[in-house]
């Protein structure tokens, strides 16, 4: 497991956070907790299941040098999603989707902007998480 979280922090009340973060077995992919705040929309410790780490972080990493891109990460039988897309202003567009199948059955969609410069502390904690998981 990654102690460190992977995080984009745009304000108090704008941010996605992913922590416990554990590669299954088999290496098809990896289970954490997503935490979510979209202005007055939050959400805590979601189980969020996801594949391609190192896709995503070299695809924010790509949009970042090039001013425009994005970057998805997702798993491909689960609906939850987290999407970050650089535009050629320099402006962040982070948005997503969770679903809670419960019951009761709960969605949340999200959205919120930054600009691009909380992408470098979000590539440090993705690449501390990779060390991390590699060392294991």
């Amino acid at each position: 497991m990654a102690y460190a979280p992977i995080v984009l922090r745009a304000s108090p009340e704008d941010f996605f956070e992913i922590t416990s973060i554990e590669r299954f077995s088999d290496g098809s992919g990896y289970s954490s907790h997503l935490s979510v705040g979209s202005g007055r929309f939050s959400c805590s410790r979601h189980p969020f299941y996801f594949v391609d780490l190192d896709g995503f972080a070299k695809g924010i990493a790509k949009a970042y040098e090039r001013v425009g891109g994005k970057a998805r990460l997702a798993h491909s039988y689960e609906k939850d999603i987290i999407e970050i897309e650089v535009l050629r202003a320099g402006q962040v567009s982070v948005s997503g989707f969770i679903v809670e199948h419960g019951p009761p059955h709960q969605e949340l969609r999200f959205a919120f902007g930054c600009d691009q410069t909380f992408l470098p502390e979000l590539l440090r904690s993705l690449k501390q998480v990779a060390g991390e998981l590699e060392r294991k």
